[in-house]
């Protein structure tokens, strides 16, 4: 197939007359950003689990607090 014939033929071509003619270069980003769509997931899920441990322990911070100055008060009282 000559040059020519191939330009006719690819004008012909619906998808080269909206302006999208796939490539490897196409199918390489595709592919690519699917897998960086998995390495997102584990980073937003290892932070999350991050942020919410914190948040519980500080969450327990002030009965644990409120606790050791219940039994500093009441120590060495026995009833």
């Amino acid at each position: 197939m000559n040059p020519v014939t191939f330009r006719a033929a690819a004008r012909s071509d619906p998808w080269y007359k909206y302006g999208y003619r796939p490539t490897l270069k196409t199918l390489t980003v595709v592919v690519v950003l699917l897998w960086l769509q998995g390495c997102t997931a584990m980073v937003v899920g290892a932070t999350v689990g991050v942020v919410t441990a914190v948040a519980i322990e500080t969450a327990k911070v002030p009965f644990k607090v409120t606790g050791a100055v219940i039994d500093v008060a009441t120590d060495g009282e026995d009833d």
